[in-house]
């Protein structure tokens, strides 16, 4: 079986994809029954991941709390498992909250998490994006990798990852779940990526200032929290341990103040230091003035460029990419092909160029950073092309419009889409090759590309922007979004026409 929108499973009709993960594929679904929503996710019946997924699914049924997602019906058909949840309409870093809105949501979360540790289960991978909101509240997602807690093993994301998980010191415990969930509250609170913590500078109102006086106590190096109940015990003592509403409102100010004056005196003394360090300890001779065609000198300022040094941050980060490099030729060696060997080798190549990054830092480091950022969404977003691209939402008009086409072009378009999944892991290889050669822009390289294969300028641009344009416009909102959605749809089936003409062969 072959999962596409209009196939129906077990009773549930696919309508859209969503997305997929290392252990299996999630799309929305409807009970053809009561047409009900709902979120399948389908996963093979075989291997250690899917093992793994099972365990998962047995272990999460036997809970209940209102913050917790539901699972509601599992099956097996044609050698995959697949299981239904609850249909959620958006994530956490989808959505923008209020202050006010994150402390009712961090208090949901909290005891949901309690629920989950008092059953001796560790979720393991709590990120905004595993924060769901349905029928309007926020919800803890993505099972995956719940597991009981003498048998958890280093797993988590990037960024929501405590140090002692990080450096090997501890096993996942309740603290790192409380320490991701933290960290997740801060994303949402300051709209900035986990590595910008502690940075906050948005509005220090009661809401706000309570969510961060709870973060720092998770994410400190002596942490003041280290369980689901002390995060809530916490939370609600900030909320009422410092007296009166009107205490608060008068110490909220002052602390304001004061916060500014450390961090001002934190600056002056940091300059002082720095400038320091700076300063040589032994006389210079005196340089020679430049020549007259010697052409503008550098500044002072030029010169003392930062340069990033590796620090504990960067050893622990080396540490985990090394981890993930490996377990990575771990699943390449049992056997991993097509479009999954692609994505490990991917990843694998590009975690050791980070690496290489980190233990040898230079001037241009900031900048090969955006470059190998870039590259890592550009490369994502190409895993995404093709038959599969064109409808992940199951919108009525794009389906509607795309099954008008004749047969001969249905046929060939299939033909060039499978011939595309196999060109599409060169490309990758090509562009990660060329980009880490000359440390250009990977949008720049894709288009250098496009303009030599027909087939890489279709997938990987036109309908990459097209189809991204109609998503956008279907989500922005607008009265006139469903016009601009059709727009972009026809312009996108133009380019189609164009690419399958191509690959006619001409008439005799």
């Amino acid at each position: 079986m072959i999962p596409k929108p209009g196939v129906v499973i077990d009773g549930y009709k696919l309508l859209s994809f969503i997305g997929s993960g290392s252990s299996g594929t999630v799309w929305q679904a409807e009970n053809v029954i009561s047409k009900e929503l709902c979120a399948l996710k389908i996963f093979p019946a075989q291997g250690s991941l899917a093992e793994r997924e099972i365990q998962a699914l047995r272990l999460y049924r036997e809970l209940t709390h209102p913050a917790l997602i539901t699972i509601r019906h599992a099956g097996k058909i044609d050698g995959a498992f697949f299981y239904t949840m609850d249909w959620c309409e958006s994530s956490l870093s989808q959505r923008k909250v209020t202050p006010e809105e994150l402390f009712v949501i961090a208090g949901r979360l909290a005891e949901a998490l309690g629920v989950l540790h008092e059953h001796g289960l560790l979720h393991r991978d709590i990120k905004p994006e595993n924060i769901f909101f349905r029928n309007g509240q926020a919800v803890l997602g993505d099972i995956g990798l719940v597991t009981r807690r003498g048998n958890a093993s280093f797993a988590g994301s990037p960024g929501f990852l405590a140090p002692g998980l990080l450096s090997g010191q501890t096993a996942p415990d309740a603290y790192t779940d409380c320490y991701a969930l933290a960290k997740s509250i801060y994303c949402a609170l300051s709209g900035k990526p986990p590595e910008k913590f502690p940075l906050y500078d948005g509005p220090l109102n009661e809401a706000a200032a309570r969510l961060m006086r709870c973060v720092l106590a998770v994410c400190a190096d002596d942490p003041k929290i280290h369980t689901a109940a002390e995060f809530l015990t916490f939370l609600n003592g900030a909320e009422h341990g410092a007296g009166k509403k009107t205490g608060l409102r008068l110490i909220l100010p002052i602390a304001a103040v004061c916060i500014v004056i450390s961090a001002a005196v934190f600056f002056v003394f940091f300059a002082a230091r720095l400038k320091e360090q700076n300063t040589p300890s032994v006389k210079l001779p005196k340089q020679r003035p430049p020549a007259a065609d010697a052409g503008p000198r550098k500044t002072e300022q030029q010169r003392q460029r930062f340069r990033p040094s590796v620090g504990t941050g960067g050893r622990d980060e080396i540490a985990v990419r090394r981890g993930w490099n490996e377990r990575n030729k771990v699943e390449l060696s049992r056997g991993a092909s097509g479009l999954r060997k692609c994505r490990l080798e991917f990843e694998t190549a590009w975690n050791e160029w980070r690496i290489e990054m980190l233990q040898r830092p230079s001037e241009n480091f900031n900048d090969e950073q955006k470059i190998l950022f870039k590259l890592w969404r550009t490369v994502e977003k190409l895993l995404e092309t093709g038959a599969e691209a064109e409808n992940p939402f199951g919108y009525e008009e794009l389906a509607g419009l795309l099954r008008i086409e004749d047969p001969e072009s249905a046929e060939l378009f299939r033909k060039a889409d499978a011939a595309w999944n196999v060109q599409k892991q060169k490309a990758i290889k090509d562009l990660f090759r060329s980009v880490k050669k000359n440390k250009t822009d990977p949008e720049t390289v894709l288009l250098k590309m496009a303009q030599r294969d027909p087939a890489v300028r279709f997938f990987a641009v036109e309908q990459r922007q097209l189809l991204e344009k109609y998503k956008e416009v279907r989500f922005s909102g607008l009265a006139r979004a469903k016009e601009e959605a059709l727009d972009a749809v026809s312009r996108y089936l133009k380019c189609r026409k164009t690419f399958l003409s191509s690959l006619r062969p001409p008439r005799q």
